[in-house]
């Protein structure tokens, strides 16, 4: 079916380069970051007042410590999502460079691929951190171990 796609629609598609692509993940990830440091800041002074109020005591209670982690995937996943579905395919970075994610027959693309491309973009991420995590370490392993 994938080569059923009209190919007239397709001469009208100006496909957006890797250079923009990239900028306008750059800006997402920094709206999408900003949104994230905001959440966590309420999370970390409903703690304080919450354990303060109860007990007393000026420490950082867990349970909000796990809803700041839970933040840091949920709040990404919803702006890219209400963006991609709710807003004809743009986020602040694709509109601030003129990009639209579209699907193959050229609509709004459904909360169940903009969920898969959200799944994708967190695996990809996974991946990149854990092997500069192992270079890096390997590196401060090779550095630790000649410095003897």
């Amino acid at each position: 079916m994938m080569g059923s796609v009209d190919k007239a629609a397709n001469k009208n598609v100006e496909y957006a380069g890797f250079w923009r692509r990239y900028a306008a993940s750059l800006v997402d990830i920094l709206v999408s970051g900003f949104l994230t440091f905001i959440l966590i800041g309420i999370f970390t002074i409903i703690s304080l007042v919450v354990n303060d109020s109860i007990t007393g005591n000026k420490t950082v209670n867990p349970i909000p410590i796990f809803l700041v982690l839970l933040s840091l995937l949920i709040t990404p996943f919803t702006y890219l999502t209400f963006f991609w579905v709710k807003k004809n395919g743009q986020t602040l970075g694709n509109k601030l460079l003129n990009i639209k994610i579209l699907s193959l027959d050229h609509k709004t693309i459904t909360f169940k691929h903009a969920s898969i491309r959200y799944g994708i973009l967190l695996l990809e991420f996974v991946i990149v951190f854990y092997l500069v995590n192992l270079i890096l370490g390997s590196f401060l392993m090779l550095d630790l171990l000649l410095s003897k």
